[in-house]
C-alpha cells in the first residue's frame, strides 16, 4: 500500500522532507491550475496518476450537478495529454472533493 499523503497550505516541510522517498500517487482538482501543479511536481519528485486520467475526469465532469466552467490559460498534462485534451473538449472544472466518494473506496 502507497502512504496517503495530502498536500495544502498546512503541509509541514518535515514531513515532506521524510516522505519524499516513498513512492506516491497525486490528485488535485481537474483544472488548469491542478495541472499546473501535478506538471511542476512531477518535475521535481516521482508519481504516479491516482484517478488523476482523462478517463477519470469525463467520469467526474459527467457527475457533476452544478458544472463550473474553466478559467486561465490552459496547461499541459505530461503523464497524459489526455487529460490536457479532455479538460479543453469538456470545458468543466472539478474539485478534487467532488470524488471523494472514488478516492475513499480506492483507500478501502
Amino acid at each position: 500500500m502507497h502512504p496517503l499523503q495530502c498536500s495544502g497550505p498546512l503541509l509541514s516541510c518535515e514531513n515532506s522532507r521524510r516522505t519524499l522517498a516513498e513512492p506516491r500517487r497525486n490528485l488535485g482538482d481537474f483544472d488548469w491550475g491542478g495541472l499546473r501543479i501535478a506538471a511542476t511536481l512531477l518535475r521535481h519528485v516521482p508519481w504516479q496518476p491516482w484517478h488523476c486520467t482523462a478517463a477519470d475526469y469525463r467520469m467526474a465532469a459527467a457527475t457533476a450537478t452544478t458544472p463550473v466552467p474553466l478559467s486561465g490559460p490552459p496547461a499541459e498534462s505530461p503523464w497524459e495529454p489526455g487529460l490536457a485534451r479532455a479538460l479543453t473538449d469538456i470545458g468543466h472544472r472539478v474539485e478534487e472533493e467532488a470524488v471523494l466518494g472514488t478516492l475513499l473506496a480506492d483507500l478501502g
